[in-house]
């Protein structure tokens, strides 16, 4: 089992390097169930899961805040045009 978490902790770090946070937080969330299922470390899964949960909403609240921009500027250049 300690070779699947290793490789589990370097792939988060990657991915977090990267500023890939949602395959980081899938990778967590993995990782959590590891610690769970096959370690019954439920200190360490708990933990686990808050950050994975943590890293969703930050990148949920990214996404949310980037489709707005874009509908604002869509909604701008749509002005414009009408304007003209």
């Amino acid at each position: 089992m300690m070779l699947s978490c290793t490789h589990g902790c370097l792939a988060i770090t990657h991915y977090c390097s990267k500023g890939n946070f949602r395959r980081a937080a899938t990778q967590k969330q993995n990782l959590a169930e590891l610690y769970e299922v096959e370690l019954a470390d439920e200190a360490r899964a708990a933990a686990a899961y808050e950050e994975a949960a943590g890293w969703f909403e930050s990148v949920s609240a990214a996404l949310r805040i980037h489709h707005l921009r874009v509908h604002l500027t869509l909604t701008s250049s749509e002005k414009r045009t009408m304007q003209r």
